[in-house]
C-alpha cells in the first residue's frame, strides 16, 4: 500500500475516534443535565432560548427559538438595564445568584457565560424553583399580621 493511503486510513481513523468521543461527551453531558431537578437553560447572545435540560422543558413547553425576554418575562423588546443575562454576555456579571418570578413561579437563578462549542457567547441559568418557599413566606407574613392584629385588640 502507498504511503499515502496509509496515512489517509490512519487520519480516518483518528476522525472516527475524535467522532465517537465526542458523542460520547456529548450524550454523557445531556444525561447529567436531564438527570437534575433544576432547570437548565442556554440563551444566546441575540436572547433566545438554544438549550433546556429536561425539567425546564417540561416546565415551559416549546419554547426553544423563542426569545427569553417574551417567554420568561412576557415583554416584547429585549429588557434593558436589569437584566443580568445582558452583563452576562458582557462579560461583566460575577456569577451571583438572582431572584425572579418568571410567570406562576419563583426562582432562584445563576448565571454564568459559557462558550458553545462554536466558540459562540451564551449564558447558562441554572434555576431553583423557589416557588414553594416564597409561598410559605407569605403564609407565614399573613399569620403573623393576623396575631398583632389579635394580639392587639
Amino acid at each position: 500500500m502507498p504511503i499515502g493511503v496509509m496515512t489517509q486510513l490512519h487520519d480516518d481513523k483518528v476522525v472516527k475516534a475524535l467522532q465517537t468521543d465526542a458523542k460520547r461527551i456529548r450524550e454523557n453531558t445531556a444525561a447529567l443535565l436531564d438527570c437534575m431537578s433544576e432547570f437548565v437553560v442556554l440563551i444566546r447572545e441575540d436572547f433566545t432560548v438554544e438549550y433546556m435540560n429536561k425539567s425546564a422543558a417540561s416546565i415551559w413547553k416549546g419554547i426553544l427559538g423563542q426569545p427569553c425576554y417574551q417567554v420568561f418575562m412576557g415583554r416584547r423588546h429585549a429588557c434593558t438595564d436589569d437584566c443580568p443575562l445582558r452583563a452576562v454576555m458582557e462579560g461583566s456579571w460575577e456569577g451571583r445568584l438572582f431572584q425572579k418570578q418568571i410567570r406562576d413561579r419563583h426562582v432562584e437563578i445563576s448565571a454564568v457565560p459559557f462558550k458553545g462549542y462554536k466558540n459562540e457567547h451564551l449564558a447558562l441559568l441554572v434555576m431553583r424553583d423557589d416557588t414553594q418557599r416564597k409561598e410559605l413566606e407569605e403564609r407565614l407574613k399573613r399569620l403573623n399580621e393576623f396575631m398583632s392584629q389579635e394580639i392587639r385588640s
